[in-house]
């Protein structure tokens, strides 16, 4: 039983139908005369309607911040990109969603999508990375298409979509007049809308922008991360000792008194030592710092008392 894997990629097997004469529209203004200031787990201020409302959005940091280091995050991505990374495609005829009546053997996106993607990645590491990328990218994922001279499609590459910008079409009706993307060598290049898949989880105002879950797990990802990482700063700055000897210090040199004291020095590799400060004249005291945490002072020995002969 064939399952689908990203609908919007049949459009690659048949030739798209010749474009209609572009009719007159009428302009509106988008700007809809208000901002709004994004929730989101990036972090941006946006405005509704525009076509840069996912430009904000920190791909790098919500990748280092959340897929790298909260656990669920990546757990949730993992499952499902590796999922459907493991469909395989199927290209026929005729049927339902469910079976075809007739499966074709021999097509192009097949090699692509079965096999090899491009000289770098398998099929199932390109399917991996736009399952993944669609999770985590508000503007969605890109693909460029690479014909050879005779019309077949022979290649298909992920373009980094922080270095994709949409260009609307501000003069027809086609929305996209083409994709500048920026290379390793920061050559800008421009690419026909007939070059570059472009897919995403459409937004429900904004043509030009995508959706992520990250959006409304912002603040659970953001909790799950800074948690684990005060718990370790805690671990790596506490000093606090197992115990504490107070003595006399008095005659002591300073550069001594500066060595006992760094014995408070902060750290994991320091807890649960025995750890010498100073105290009053003739004092000596002991803290048990594992049953009492409370804080603790020493008072000096009293004072002989006179008698009168």
């Amino acid at each position: 039983m064939p399952r689908q894997f990203l609908p919007a990629l049949r459009g690659l097997l048949v030739p798209p139908a010749p474009e209609p004469a572009a009719a007159p529209v009428d302009t509106k203004d988008l700007l809809a005369g208000g901002v709004y200031t994004s929730v989101s787990y990036a972090g941006v201020t946006n405005i509704w309607g525009t076509q840069g409302r996912a430009d904000g959005w920190d791909l790098e940091r919500v990748i280092v911040e959340g897929y790298e280091r909260s656990i669920w995050t990546f757990k949730a991505v993992e499952a499902i990109s590796k999922h459907a990374s493991t469909l395989a495609v199927q290209i026929g005829r005729g049927g339902d969603e469910r079976e075809f009546d007739e499966v074709l053997e021999d097509h192009p996106l097949l090699r692509l999508l079965n096999k090899q993607a491009n000289p770098l990645e398998t099929g199932d590491v390109f399917k991996k990375r736009v399952s993944a990328q669609l999770l985590l990218s508000k503007k969605g994922v890109f693909i460029e298409k690479t014909y050879s001279r005779g019309g077949v499609l022979v290649r298909l590459d992920i373009l980094p979509p922080d270095r994709v910008r949409v260009v609307p079409d501000d003069v027809n009706a086609s929305y996209i007049k083409h994709f500048e993307f920026t290379d390793n060598a920061g050559v800008v290049r421009e690419l026909e809308p007939r070059y570059v898949i472009w897919l995403r989880d459409p937004h429900p105002t904004d043509p030009f922008c995508g959706v992520t879950p990250l959006e409304a797990a912002g603040l659970s990802v953001d909790l799950d991360v800074k948690a684990p990482t005060y718990n370790i700063s805690f671990i790596d700055n506490d000093g606090r000792p197992g115990g504490i000897v107070g003595i006399d210090l008095d005659g002591v040199d300073a550069k001594e008194v500066d060595r006992i004291q760094r014995r408070l020095a902060p750290g994991a590799h320091n807890a649960g030592q025995l750890t010498l400060v100073g105290t009053g004249p003739g004092g000596v005291t002991y803290v048990d710092t594992s049953a009492r945490h409370a804080r603790w002072r020493t008072r000096p020995s009293p004072a002989p008392r006179r008698t009168r002969s």
